[in-house]
């Protein structure tokens, strides 16, 4: 892959770097040890700082993920879960943030959108899928809060937004072992974590979030108060202006 190399070659020439996981810092320093590292959290939208997940009034066994537009999102992994908790749960449901796959040609589905389509056809999963359509902040914001359980499903992530935006909501959450995932939550802690790519794993923890509203309760009020610290907008502004006035100091006078 081009890009790759680019941005393998950027890093490499780069002085400073900022991130804001153990695991994007692991890496900068595996692809250029001698450039300084600055840590600056991600601000969210504002919409996910005023709303709050409540188990009373939530739509039960519906998991929400945040997108399925290609295979590294793991969609299909979500598919393969929801096929296993239907047999236990027969109101499950998936609720996938983004535009339905569409038809496109005359040859039918293309791409990773169609394989998606294919597979829930296959899987018996139609009615139980739920493509959001393109929705503002305030909107994703509240059809999040409104589903039972959010999933983490990518097979490879830094610090995945809708994670951070599901544990602002103090929704219960289960995530994939990814990137920076484990820095973001700890597992039984503030979120269930399970193996990327094992649709047992996930649906195993689903379930057991669907058998225990305390466990929900618990986790959702961990999460919430974790990503408060996280994504604290005034922390967050302070940390970026302190890493701007360290990389001007080290700057040669000119």
């Amino acid at each position: 892959d081009p890009r790759l190399r680019g941005e393998r070659d950027t890093v490499a020439m780069a002085g400073h770097v900022m991130g804001r996981t153990p695991w994007d810092r692991a890496q900068a320093w595996a692809l250029n040890p001698a450039a300084r590292y600055h840590h600056c959290s991600r601000t969210l939208r504002e919409p996910f700082y005023s709303l709050r997940w409540q188990a009373a009034g939530c739509d039960r066994h519906a998991i929400f993920i945040g997108n399925a537009a290609s295979p590294r999102k793991g969609g299909h992994v979500a598919l393969e879960a929801i096929a296993l908790l239907c047999r236990e749960f027969p109101a499950v449901k998936l609720v996938v943030a983004g535009e339905r796959p569409h038809r496109k040609g005359i040859r039918g589905w293309m791409g990773y959108p169609g394989y998606l389509l294919d597979r829930i056809d296959e899987l018996g999963l139609a009615g139980r899928v739920e493509f959001t359509g393109l929705l503002d902040a305030q909107a994703i914001a509240q059809r999040m809060a409104r589903c039972h359980v959010y999933a983490m499903t990518s097979l490879i992530e830094n610090s995945p937004n809708t994670l951070g935006e599901a544990m602002m909501l103090g929704m219960p959450c289960v995530s994939a072992y990814a990137g920076g995932t484990p820095g973001m939550a700890r597992d039984e802690h503030e979120a269930l974590f399970y193996r990327a790519e094992d649709p047992v794993g996930l649906a195993h923890q689903v379930k057991r979030l669907f058998d225990s509203e305390a466990l929900c309760e618990r986790l959702g009020e961990a999460a919430h108060a974790r990503a408060a610290r996280t994504h604290d907008a005034d922390a967050n502004l302070a940390d970026l202006l302190a890493a701007y006035r360290d990389i001007l100091a080290a700057e040669p006078a000119r």
